[in-house]
């Protein structure tokens, strides 16, 4: 039905398989080794058509040069990246592609964004997890609410600022923290002219709420959850640093940071966001090196501030109080309209 190919250049057919008796498989992918392969191709059959593929090898080849024939080809691309994405001249979310000069673009029922006319080229995103399955290939990509008008945007922002400044008695941090959520969108930018991007950081004892608000604030780039995480979670760093290499230009929340042993050893990785500094890594052929690139930018929150000043430095730091605070009503507006927030993203 579709051809898809990824970013390193490794291409994958979507297919249906139809069975002699009617039965229409899910749609899966078939990579160019399955193609080729008379065992591997067998067991694709077995296992998405619960049937079985009685052709020899030379067979196998002349079907594939009859589906080449007769299909309608269409290139979809899979990024590895969500948000902004040079090389598709825009921003990709899960619901909607929106070009550099705002043409906004939405998905078919197939999850596809068709960036040219006749639908020869489109994008379709894929989560983390790299599931193969519609239900779950898009379950950790940030989605945007895009019904409002700029108008009722410009209220919501308004507002936010009103309520989130009352929640913290302090319209200077709120100020602060929202130009710093607005300034993410731009961190290419920023980091080509500064050499950095400066990490955010929320901190105050525990219980002042902390959490709550950057979780506000990561709902204005439409996160419901992911990419966000706790020191204490961290029990590898990779699969940290490849989500900072997965949402692009966009925030990430990290938790819990506080002045111990836990928080020390990962003093390098946090400071890998402000430099944008990724992790070589091997590959499996031996030969050469990948890199792994950071591409979002780090918003930290915690009981203490980082006691390295290699680390501090490197930190937009807001002090979280309870003095003067008002968190009952400010609190009960920010939570029934946060599903709003990505409006302003």
């Amino acid at each position: 039905v579709s051809q898809s190919r990824y970013q390193d250049g490794d291409r994958k057919r979507e297919v249906v398989l139809v069975r002699r008796d009617g039965f229409r498989s899910k749609p899966f992918f078939i990579n160019s080794e399955a193609k080729v392969s008379l065992k591997t191709f067998t067991v694709l059959v077995a296992r998405w058509g619960g049937c079985e593929w009685l052709g020899k090898e030379n067979e196998l080849a002349a079907m594939w040069r009859i589906v080449l024939a007769r299909s309608k080809e269409a290139v979809i691309h899979v990024p590895r990246r969500v948000g902004k994405h040079p090389n598709y001249g825009g921003w990709v979310f899960k619901n909607v592609f929106i070009s550099n000069e705002g043409k906004v673009v939405h998905p078919d029922d197939d999850g596809i964004f068709w960036v040219t006319e006749d639908k020869k080229n489109g994008i379709r995103p894929q989560g983390l997890n790299g599931a193969d399955d519609t239900e779950n290939r898009q379950r950790d990509i940030p989605e945007l609410e895009t019904g409002m008008t700029s108008e009722e945007t410009d209220a919501l922002l308004s507002d936010v600022i009103k309520m989130f400044s009352k929640n913290l008695n302090n319209l200077g941090a709120t100020l602060m923290a929202l130009g710093w959520m607005n300034a993410s969108a731009y961190s290419d930018t920023i980091f080509k002219l500064n050499g950095g991007m400066g990490i955010m950081m929320f901190w105050g004892p525990n219980g002042d709420g902390k959490t709550t608000l950057v979780k506000w604030l990561h709902e204005i780039y439409g996160f419901k959850g992911f990419g966000y995480t706790q020191v204490s979670q961290l029990a590898s760093e990779v699969g940290w640093m490849r989500q900072g290499e997965y949402y692009s230009s966009l925030p990430m929340i990290l938790d819990e940071v506080r002045n111990t042993d836990e928080t020390r050893a990962h003093l390098p990785m946090i400071r890998a966001w402000y430099d944008r500094s990724g992790r070589v890594m091997g590959v499996k052929d031996g030969f050469g090196v990948q890199t792994r690139s950071i591409r979002s930018n780090l918003f930290i929150a915690g009981e203490d501030v980082p006691e390295d000043p290699a680390t501090k430095e490197r930190c937009v730091i807001i002090r979280i109080g309870k003095n003067n605070r008002e968190t009952v009503v400010s609190y009960n507006w920010m939570e029934q309209h946060r599903h709003l927030f990505s409006a302003i993203g």
